[in-house]
Parts: C-alpha cells; sequence; structure tokens
C-alpha cells in the first residue's frame, strides 16, 4: 500500500480531517527563553480543547486512514498525561 500525500488524499477527507483539527486544536506562537543569558527564540505551542471526538467521528477517522493509505503514531499530549495521533 502507498503512503498518501496532500496529492492523493480525497478533498473530503481531507476536509474532514481537518475540521476535527481545528475543533480540538490549535497552535500558539511564542517567544521562549531558555535561561537569563539564553537568546529568545520563537515557539509554537500546542493547545487542545476540552472537547472530545465521538465515537462516530473516531470510525469515520479510521475509515479515512484505511482508504487513503495514511500512516500515524500515537505521542504524548498535555505534558504525557494523554495519548494523540500524528498523521
Amino acid at each position: 500500500m502507498l503512503m498518501a500525500t496532500l496529492r492523493t488524499v480525497n478533498t473530503k477527507d481531507l476536509e474532514l480531517l481537518l475540521a476535527l483539527d481545528k475543533r480540538l486544536h490549535g497552535i500558539t506562537e511564542s517567544t521562549f527563553k531558555p535561561n537569563i543569558k539564553g537568546s529568545p527564540f520563537r515557539a509554537s505551542i500546542d493547545t487542545y480543547t476540552d472537547q472530545s471526538i465521538s465515537p462516530v467521528e473516531i470510525e469515520m477517522v479510521l475509515k479515512v486512514i484505511e482508504r487513503g493509505g495514511f500512516v500515524f503514531y500515537p505521542v504524548n499530549t498535555s505534558m504525557g498525561l494523554a495519548v494523540g495521533l500524528h498523521f
């Protein structure tokens, strides 16, 4: 099976994934300074809403993954207290 790319994914499937991501996840841009002598640098911080994905949405996402040949893997979120998936 070939791995999905933006060129091969179904537009409706991509819209579903993007809509779910927009509802559940965001990114805040910030500046991080590692210590008093360090130079500040820009950082992107993942933020998550308190909404959950429904069982129906889970089924829809799994069908998208199966149809599109997506590769996904679990990651730590919320300081390691929750599991998320990266595609």
